[in-house]
């Protein structure tokens, strides 16, 4: 909002026009139709490895659960903003592996309509993400399940979030306050609440603006056209920086600095594209579209799941949000 608020119009409307295509995109989908619904309730009919699944949920947990006698909890440490982040970058190939593990689980579970696992490895995963300093991974287990709900819900997203409304409203304020949390933690012993707020809100509207036009500075005149991408896979196949690393390295902003370098999707996609950001859409809209027909295209509830935790992380891993 600070982005498209303060921002020239050009950037502005082209902002918005980015966020209406995206959003048109990943709500008039194949998912609507009663054809996916039947399939889905007839995978889950012939599905019967709910308990095998929570138990491999239950693994990942237990990992994590070593990874903290290993390193220490970092909520709990005297700097707890720096030590989050060397406890991320340990073991954090396989952390990465049994992390999205834990997601796939959780939407199998989900799809299953096993409330009771569901809802135990979702606090789990947010117990976790709480340890962990990282306030975007306490809200992540939250954010596939409403998303799941949304993609397998035949109707509009009005409907949905009025049809939701009370529970929409109670899992964003339990994210608030988890995030509030998170911040007074992270911040010593002299944090006080008050400041809490001022440094989520800061975080998130000011922060990310700034951020924002760190980008605007570097890309200016020197588009990527996609090569971003490039950077993000070959972050994660090699120990090189994705695109967030590299902006990051760019502005000078070191790693362990208590706000750092998130350059969120408006930000990458003006770093692809400058002023015509909205084209950023058409990668995006497309590979929604091809997650899309392939789920249409299975009766696998595992494959299912997996797919609906790609269409769940497409804008997260685009830095849409950040911890």
């Amino acid at each position: 909002f600070s982005i498209i608020i303060f921002s020239p119009n050009i950037i502005k409307y082209s902002a918005i026009l980015l966020l209406l295509l995206v959003f048109f995109a990943s709500s008039i989908n194949d998912l609507k139709l009663k054809s996916f619904r039947y399939r889905l309730d007839e995978s889950i009919a012939h599905s019967r490895d709910h308990r095998q699944m929570f138990l491999i949920g239950l693994i990942c947990i237990i990992f994590f659960i070593i990874k903290f006698l290993y390193f220490g909890i970092p909520i709990f440490s005297e700097n707890p903003n720096t030590v989050r982040i060397e406890f991320a970058r340990s073991w954090d190939l396989v952390s990465n592996i049994f992390q999205y593990i834990s997601y796939i689980v959780l939407v199998f579970l989900f799809l299953s309509k096993q409330t009771r696992h569901w809802v135990t490895l979702m606090l789990l995963l947010i117990a976790v993400g709480s340890l962990t300093g990282f306030r975007s991974i306490l809200a992540i287990p939250v954010i596939l399940v409403i998303f799941t709900s949304f993609f397998i819900y035949q109707g509009s997203i009005l409907k949905f979030i009025s049809k939701n409304l009370i529970v929409v409203a109670g899992a964003l304020s339990f994210i608030t306050v988890g995030l509030l949390a998170i911040t007074f933690f992270r911040f010593g012993a002299n944090s006080e609440f008050f400041y809490s707020l001022e440094n989520l809100f800061e975080r998130v509207f000011l922060v990310n603006y700034f951020n924002f036009l760190i980008v605007i500075d570097f890309f200016k005149g020197a588009p990527l056209y996609l090569e971003s991408f490039w950077w993000d896979l070959r972050g994660v196949l090699t120990n090189q920086l994705g695109f967030s690393g590299m902006v990051t390295e760019y502005s000078g902003v070191l790693h362990y600095q208590l706000k750092q370098m998130t350059p969120t999707m408006i930000g990458e996609a003006y770093a692809n594209f400058n002023d015509f950001l909205f084209l950023f859409s058409i990668p995006i809209i497309l590979t929604i579209r091809l997650l899309v027909l392939s789920i249409n295209s299975t009766k696998s509830l595992y494959f299912i799941s997996v797919l609906f935790v790609l269409i769940t992380f497409l804008p997260i891993s685009s830095n849409f949000v950040s911890g």
